[in-house]
């Protein structure tokens, strides 16, 4: 039996959790970043979610800033001015996450890791 990623999307209207995989056959561990991307966009190794990914620029720390746009079909409050209203927030092993952190650090996560997405309001 193959081992995979898991990852949950939580639906913000039901609260039913929806479930996908990505499958590596050589990695018992990837970047956060590659398994997103698998499970958005690749159906050879994934159970395919409708997902995006976006970055806005933030002139106040001249950088750019990462979000997921959609997940399973399900986007965003606002995709101009994500922290304006709901966006995508991971919880790594049950602990509250920031998608920009784990992006910007490379954060890598183990296939035993559960990783689940919710709709939020975040303060920052």
């Amino acid at each position: 039996m193959k081992q995979g990623f898991v990852i949950r999307i939580q639906h913000p209207d039901n609260r039913t959790e929806k479930q996908f995989k990505y499958f590596d056959e050589k990695q018992k561990s990837d970047l956060i970043m590659n398994v997103m991307n698998g499970i958005c966009f690749s159906e050879k190794v994934s159970d395919k979610c409708d997902g995006n990914f976006i970055s806005v620029y933030d002139t106040a720390d001249d950088r750019f800033h990462y979000y997921i746009q959609k997940l399973d079909g399900i986007e965003i409050d606002n995709p101009n001015e994500p922290l304006k209203g709901r966006i995508w927030v991971p919880y790594i092993n049950e602990k509250k996450s920031d998608w920009d952190m784990l992006v910007e650090n490379n954060t890598r996560i183990s296939i035993s890791d559960h990783l689940l997405w919710r709709l939020e309001a975040v303060k920052k």
